[in-house]
């Protein structure tokens, strides 16, 4: 099926070729992007491995070859930022400390658990038995959503196994989500993904667990030390980068869509109940801390 782009009513075409019922959504219109050979090495000079990817119609298995590419080649320049570290107190019309949890978190965020200190902000992981968790944490979160950007962290994570230290961007409706993790199971490697959902803002689609997650070696221990975390999000790429150095890159359908819609900036330590993920919990081990020494956000 070929929809052009002058076509009025996009869903009708669609809808009568897969014999379909018509969305209550509106057709999604990005901008257009053209097939390409791929030209550059996506994994940079670092050790990664691919692991699991959810089985989405829109995720495709790299080709190593092809890929889809914006005729934007402009440099984007970002002359806004959002900066926050030891001397910054938190402005509540641009932070948000959470107080909720979500499924697969073992542990309630209370906003009692950032503590701002004379070296750091502190993201605190303790046993305390609450109605509806044994644990509690922290989590920050943007007030606003941003729509691509560079959003750094220096950050020194929790090495506590059962627990993942979160920099990542997140939206629902549709869910789609850019991550970095660190596993304290072991420090010295990053978690990269990226989760994708198709639509226009209020979109129900909320597809996949796994994502498109890629582990990075880092080559050193990251619980050891502060070190510079950052993710560049363009409209046809997004690259991840530490201490100055990209580690990982990836273009339009390799293996996914980049993400298209505003996101929360987030960083938050959390307990996820698969051990084969995070590893097990040592009741010993805590209480542990994430620690922050600066954030900052640069957009347009």
């Amino acid at each position: 099926l070929h929809i052009p782009n002058e076509c009025h009513d996009k869903w009708e075409l669609l809808c009568n070729f897969l014999d379909l019922e018509y969305p209550a959504i509106p057709f999604p219109e990005i901008n257009e992007f053209e097939i390409t050979e791929l030209s550059f090495n996506n994994k940079a000079n670092f050790d990664s491995k691919e692991l699991k990817f959810d089985n989405l119609p829109w995720i495709i298995q790299p080709n190593n070859y092809l890929s889809l590419q914006s005729d934007n080649n402009k440099p984007v320049n970002y002359n806004n930022s959002l900066i926050l570290d030891k001397s910054t107190k938190f402005d509540f019309q641009q932070w948000k400390l959470r107080d909720d949890t979500f499924p697969s978190n073992l542990a309630l965020f209370r906003p009692n658990n950032v503590k701002i200190t004379e070296n750091n902000i502190g993201l605190h992981f303790n046993y305390e038995v609450t109605p509806v968790r044994s644990y509690t944490s922290a989590a920050l979160v943007t007030v606003e959503k941003y729509l691509y950007g560079k959003f750094k962290v220096e950050l020194c994570p929790s090495n506590v196994s059962g627990l993942i230290t979160g920099v990542f961007l997140h939206r629902n409706g549709p869910h789609q989500e850019i991550d970095i993790e660190f596993l304290g199971k072991d420090p010295t490697k990053m978690l990269i993904n990226v989760f994708f959902n198709p639509g226009m803002e209020g979109s129900r689609l909320e597809y996949g667990y796994r994502g498109t997650p890629v582990v990075i070696n880092l080559g050193f221990n990251a619980s050891e030390d502060y070190h510079l975390y950052e993710i560049h999000w363009e409209s046809d790429r997004i690259r991840w980068i530490v201490d100055g150095a990209v580690v990982y890159e990836r273009i339009m359908y390799v293996p996914t869509p980049i993400p298209y819609l505003p996101m929360e900036f987030n960083i938050n330590l959390w307990h996820s109940q698969s051990e084969k993920l995070a590893g097990k919990l040592n009741s010993r081990d805590i209480p542990t801390r994430s620690s922050i020494k600066k954030v900052e956000i640069e957009f347009q």
